[in-house]
């Protein structure tokens, strides 16, 4: 691994120790409010036990 991306993951993986204490997931709701105003296309929210994301979904060629 280069020294570069050995940074970027050590980065990373300190901002995801630190940070979830300081973390205001968005609700399913907010989601879908925030892609119908500023998304144009197919989208879809996902949710699990411990995950809400959204995603656009893109067509097969």
């Amino acid at each position: 691994m280069s020294d570069v991306a050995m940074l970027e993951y050590a980065v990373h993986n300190t901002f995801d120790a630190l940070s979830p204490p300081y973390d205001s997931p968005l609700s399913e709701r907010d989601f879908k409010e925030a892609a119908d105003m500023h998304l144009k296309g197919d989208w879809e929210v996902e949710t699990g036990s411990a995950i809400t994301l959204q995603r656009s979904r893109v067509a097969e060629p």
